[in-house]
This record gives C-alpha cells, sequence and structure tokens, in this order.
C-alpha cells in the first residue's frame, strides 16, 4: 500500500472529523484507498548504449510502456589504470557522456532524468560531477571504476553528493 501524502492524509483526517460531528458521532465511511502508481520506471538507460541513437531509445522506451527513465552516462574517455587502461570507457557498451544525457533529459523533463558520472581520479572530477548537478542531475553514477572504495577519490564522489543531497 502506498503511504498517503501529508496533503491526502490532511485531507481525510478533516472529512472524518468533520463527518462525526455533523452526524452525531456516527461511523464515517472508511477514506477511500489512495490510487496506486501505474506506471514503470526503468532506472537503468544509457544513451547511445551499443550506438543506439537517441530517436530509438525514445521508441523503445514508449514501446515497452515505461513512463519514467534515468538515463545513466559514462565518463570521460580516459586510458589510465581507474578505467582499466580505457575498456570501462563508455561503461563497455559505448555509452555516451554526461551531455547526452542531459539533452534527452532536456527534450521530455517528464519523462527522463539523469545521473551524472566521471571518472573520480581526474583532476577534473569535482568540476564535471557539480557542474552537471547544478544543471538538474538527481545522482550520481554509474561509477565502474578501478579504484578502492575507501579511496580519496570516493570521499570525494561523496562529500559533493552530501551538498547536493
Amino acid at each position: 500500500m502506498k503511504t498517503p501524502s501529508r496533503r491526502d492524509f490532511l485531507h481525510t483526517a478533516t472529512l472524518a472529523t468533520a463527518s462525526s460531528v455533523i452526524h452525531g458521532c456516527s461511523r464515517s465511511k472508511e477514506p477511500p484507498e489512495p490510487e496506486p502508481f501505474k506506471g514503470i520506471v526503468d532506472v537503468h538507460q544509457h544513451a547511445g548504449y551499443l550506438d543506439r541513437l537517441d530517436e530509438q531509445l525514445v521508441a523503445h522506451q514508449e514501446i515497452m510502456g515505461i513512463t519514467q527513465t534515468v538515463m545513466l552516462p559514462s565518463a570521460t574517455a580516459v586510458s589510465r589504470p581507474s578505467t582499466h587502461e580505457g575498456a570501462s570507457n563508455g561503461l563497455a557498451a559505448r555509452a555516451r557522456g554526461n551531455e547526452a544525457c542531459l539533452r534527452i533529459t532536456e527534450a521530455d523533463p517528464k519523462h527522463y532524468a539523469f545521473f551524472v558520472n566521471e571518472v573520480p581520479d581526474l583532476p577534473t572530477a569535482r568540476t564535471e560531477l557539480e557542474k552537471y548537478l547544478e544543471k538538474g542531475a538527481i545522482g550520481i553514477g554509474e561509477q565502474k571504476f578501478g579504484v578502492d572504495c575507501d579511496s580519496k577519490h570516493i570521499e570525494l564522489v561523496a562529500s559533493i553528493a552530501r551538498v547536493f543531497d
């Protein structure tokens, strides 16, 4: 059962109280159940996945009945140990980056949202993450890099996430 919103709760409580006073404290009807969410949320899509065009992504989501999609970008394509010498660039699926996910979201913000991503040990990681969080990214990910989970690089990502929480 979906938890009712504060507004729904106050509305129902007010009606129940008023009803019992008007009818001499007789028992009021049970409040109606809130409508369940009838959409499908896809929390894991990539722009350019295996060279797919944006138009193909949008058509696929519509055909599948997806009502909301979260886009997960790849990070800067670089060859270094943290990207497994470039093997993890494009999330190993030729996915495109932050700007591509932002464009898809801006074209249809009712149905699309996006995360931001960056190689955490790049000197520009903070700037890139903050730039897209300020532009409306709703999270950071998909972090698939060869860095220790307790490294200063992941601490940086976590500190940025805290600020934008």
